[in-house]
Formats: structure tokens, C-alpha cells, sequence
């Protein structure tokens, strides 16, 4: 009798045992797999970005199309109303001529800047394509910024390159 509970007892050690082993094999990740899914990590995080950009690109590719009309139409606005006004001698009117071409000269640099954004994300597009993107810009990151309250992100270390240099 001693020895069958002794066999007993011997079973569920080895059955403990097993079934330590693996409990702890399933939460230690080996570091090949660790790597795997910070490799992962990046290329999900380098999706969401491209998803990001391209929206981004469409909506100010969009909104220049529609500047660029709004330019000319305000622009002819204020040439044609200056160009009245000068003739019968509207003192008035010759200002307000003024300010529509103010106001399309206005419209002209946010175009402008909506192309350079646009130049950034485009590049920003290829290296994400080639397979060499580093997340640092700040154009893009704007809004998200504005959206936290956080605006002095010249402070906040860039995690995703500290990680790729321990790999």
C-alpha cells in the first residue's frame, strides 16, 4: 500500500511538474519571436501611416483643386472691381477691389503650404515603399498633438528608433 501512494504521489509531481513546464513555456517567448513581433509591431504601425498618408494626401489634393478655383473666381473678382471702380471713380469700391485680391492672395500660399505638406507625405509614401521609413515628421503628427494638449514633442525620445537600434 505504501508504495501505490507513493507511485500516487510520484504521478502528480511529474503531472505538476509537465504542467509547470509548460505554463512557463507558453508566456517566455523565445527572442526570435520577440523580435518577430516587434517586426510586426512596425510593419502594422507602417500600414496605419501609409492608410494615414494617403488620406491625407487626397483630402489636401482635393482641397488645392478647390482653392485653385476659389483663387482665380476671387482674384477676377477683385481685378473686375477695382477695374470699375477706377473707372467711374468709386473710391470705395476701389478698396474692397483691394481686399478681394488680399484675400486671393491668401488663398494662393495656404495652397502653397497644402503642396509642400503634400511633397512631405509623398515622400514619406516612397520610403514606406522602399522600405526605409523612419517616423519622425511633424507636419503630419499635428493634429494628434493638438488633440492632446501636447505641442513640445522636441522632448518626447522616439521609441521606435531606440528599439530598432537594440535589435
Amino acid at each position: 500500500m505504501m508504495n501505490h501512494s507513493r507511485l500516487k504521489f510520484h504521478k502528480v509531481k511529474c503531472a505538476f511538474i509537465i504542467f509547470f513546464y509548460f505554463c512557463i513555456k507558453i508566456y517566455m517567448k523565445t527572442k526570435e519571436e520577440i523580435t518577430l513581433e516587434i517586426r510586426n509591431i512596425f510593419n502594422n504601425n507602417e500600414l496605419e501611416d501609409l492608410k494615414h498618408f494617403l488620406s491625407k494626401r487626397k483630402c489636401l489634393n482635393n482641397s488645392n483643386q478647390v482653392m485653385m478655383y476659389l483663387f482665380h473666381i476671387v482674384q477676377s473678382a477683385g481685378i473686375l472691381t477695382t477695374t470699375i471702380a477706377a473707372g467711374y471713380d468709386y473710391r470705395t469700391l476701389i478698396w474692397i477691389g483691394a481686399g478681394l485680391n488680399i484675400i486671393a492672395s491668401l488663398i494662393t500660399i495656404f495652397e502653397k503650404m497644402n503642396v509642400s505638406m503634400s511633397k512631405k507625405i509623398m515622400k514619406d509614401i516612397q520610403s514606406i515603399r522602399d522600405g526605409n521609413y523612419i517616423d519622425e515628421s511633424m507636419v503630419i503628427d499635428l493634429d494628434k498633438n493638438t488633440d492632446s494638449g501636447n505641442n513640445n514633442s522636441d522632448n518626447i525620445p522616439n521609441p521606435k528608433l531606440e528599439i530598432l537600434h537594440k535589435i
